[in-house]
């Protein structure tokens, strides 16, 4: 057997109220995203003479300008700056002979 309960007169007033204050409330502020952290690059090629570049160096929010002259006499190490999170992957596939990261690499 159901039992319905009857709406009594403080089940109204409540429902009222709740309905009055609804609409008198003021409006949420917009929720902005988070952030994201900025992005860091793992250097995975081989070491560069100098110091210029060593292995494994780790950049955060992008490559530094003297990076810039690197590029334009080897375009190619572009490739071997990865997110940090792809460093094991990318360090199976310098291993492994005839992958694009080994002949990178060489």
């Amino acid at each position: 057997m159901i039992t319905m309960a009857r709406r009594t007169n403080e089940t109204e007033n409540a429902l009222d109220l709740t309905e009055e204050f609804a609409e008198s409330a003021p409006e949420a502020p917009p929720i902005e995203p988070t952030p994201q952290p900025t992005a860091r690059l793992i250097y995975v090629g081989p070491n560069v003479p100098d110091g210029v570049l060593r292995r494994f160096q780790v950049f955060k929010g992008g490559l530094p300008p003297y990076c810039e002259k690197l590029r334009e006499k080897a375009p190619e190490i572009t490739e071997l700056f990865i997110p940090v999170e792809g460093l094991e992957a990318a360090r199976r596939k310098i291993e492994e002979p005839g992958t694009n990261e080994a002949r990178l690499f060489q």
